[in-house]
């Protein structure tokens, strides 16, 4: 509609630069047009804005669809899966007026789960939260079904409910479905993600190939040295980096063995003896060897401490402490974790280097080390607690509340299971004090990891201030209408 693009000028630049004249107005409002018009009475803006008007009203009307005898519109194909109950599209529909993302996505795992399907009448609404929520796409497109798969047709902001392969899906799909097809593959085959990437790498753009191997963290290993290793000719700088960044996390990449054998001339356990010379004891040495390759250094180590703790050598053998695996001492010293961590301790130097080790348990994800370290280091690490058992994480995360509430409330909120009753009590009674961090949004973003066994405990999680109880109350009452929606969905699939 060209008149109207035109009235939208005029009424930005104004009518002395810029006046609708009726040839410029459709046909059917020519004759209230002219008279409008000619008009002497009314100034030129009052004109325009008639003119408008008028012009808003026709284009409001709408227009007529082309009829076309030959166009015929092929049915969709016969379900093969069954529709789900009347109790679950209940169910979705009732989630769906909360506008809750995690239980949306909990009703269509449920869905697929039981190889069910979505009733018709519901498969656009669905479609369309697939648009605003791409990360539940493809468990959309499972549970529209056949019909899901016809409209989208029809829609091409729907075309991701397409019956697509997967690797379909990464040769001609979207960023967002790319990465989403190479993230699942690194968990499920990631042999087969690194070769479909190796395919395509010389036709990614750099962005695109930094956000790919940030996907490589996932299940990293050996077998991924030979093709990180080759991207340090890459154009790319940050592609570079980002790549030496994942042979960093990698034992067997050269990188980590290079700093392993500087480590090995630059600490090791010697016997001391005691000052009456009577006895001797154990005692860890650190001194970094003169003839320390340059180049190894210089691969992101820094040559010059920034804490006043630390000396220059020192803090090279720091940072090369953190980035090799924790696994590497008990070769290194011959001692169990256990006796490597108290032997550090003994040391004043060694002391110093405690978070060193600490972060190459994190940074090579070492559980074994982690539930060495919780149990027998003088110093409780919080960022341990995502590498230990979901038993020992709910003990400590419970124990260290009150000292680490936002970091342990940060890990808690990446489980994938449920929380423990007595740790969601501990989590409600530190967001109850902060009502202004953690609104009604906070609970429904992570119903999904709230137990149903906290509803008879809501009333306990209640704060002291004054100020905060009628927030609580509100909060609860909001949380327990979350939980009985989850109830609700889990019980609608058990028919």
């Amino acid at each position: 509609m060209q008149f109207w693009d035109n009235i939208i000028t005029a009424a930005m630049i104004g009518t002395d630069k810029k006046m609708i004249g009726v040839n410029e107005l459709p046909q059917g409002v020519a004759d209230a047009a002219g008279i409008i018009v000619s008009n002497e009475t009314t100034d030129k803006e009052e004109k325009f804005l008639q003119l408008a008007s008028i012009a808003f009203n026709y284009r409001q009307s709408g227009v007529m669809s082309l009829h076309k005898e030959e166009v015929v519109l092929p049915p969709s194909q016969q379900e093969e899966k069954e529709y789900c109950s009347t109790a679950s599209l209940q169910a979705l529909k009732d989630v769906l007026s909360e506008e809750s993302i995690p239980l949306l996505k909990l009703w269509l795992q449920h869905c697929q789960d039981k190889n069910k399907i979505a009733h018709p009448e519901i498969v656009p609404t669905l479609l369309g939260e697939g648009i605003q929520n791409k990360k539940l796409q493809s468990l959309i497109t499972s549970c529209c079904g056949k019909r899901g798969e016809w409209l989208s047709r029809f829609n091409e902001a729907w075309n991701f409910s397409a019956n697509q392969t997967e690797e379909e899906q990464w040769q001609t799909g979207s960023p967002e479905q790319r990465k989403s097809v190479l993230k699942e593959l690194r968990i499920t085959n990631p042999d087969k993600a690194r070769e479909w990437l190796q395919q395509t790498w010389p036709q990614e753009d750099a962005a695109t190939k930094q956000d790919f191997l940030e996907l490589f963290s996932i299940n990293i290993s050996k077998e991924d040295i030979v093709f990180l290793e080759s991207l340090q000719t890459d154009k790319s700088k940050k592609v570079k980096e980002a790549a030496m960044n994942l042979l960093k996390h990698i034992p067997e990449s050269s990188i980590v063995q290079k700093y392993q054998q500087v480590l090995q001339q630059s600490v090791s356990l010697k016997k001391e003896k005691t000052m009456l010379g009577l006895s001797s004891k154990m005692v860890l040495f650190f001194q970094l060897p003169s003839e320390a390759d340059e180049n190894i250094l210089k691969s992101g180590i820094e040559l010059l401490s920034n804490k006043k703790e630390f000396s220059d050598d020192e803090y090279i053998i720091y940072q090369l402490i953190q980035s090799v695996p924790p696994s590497f001492w008990e070769q290194q010293l011959g001692l169990n974790p256990e006796e490597i961590i108290k032997q550090f301790q003994k040391d004043e130097t060694g002391k110093k280097m405690i978070p060193a080790l600490v972060m190459s348990v994190r940074e090579f994800k070492d559980e074994r080390w982690a539930a060495e370290f919780v149990q027998h280091n003088e110093v409780f690490y919080v960022d341990l607690i995502p590498l230990l058992s979901l038993q020992q994480q709910d003990t400590y995360s419970n124990k260290f509340m009150n000292e680490y509430p936002e970091n342990i409330i940060q890990y808690a909120l990446q489980r994938e299971t449920e929380w423990g009753t007595e740790l969601t009590k501990n989590i409600f009674k530190h967001t109850a004090k902060n009502i202004y961090q953690y609104s009604r949004n906070f609970y429904n973003q992570h119903i999904h990891l709230i137990p149903d066994k906290i509803a008879p405990e809501l009333e306990k999680c209640t704060p002291s201030e004054e100020y905060a109880r009628v927030t609580w109350s509100n909060a609860s009452e909001y949380i327990l209408k979350l939980l009985q929606l989850k109830s609700q969905i889990i019980q609608s699939f058990k028919v």
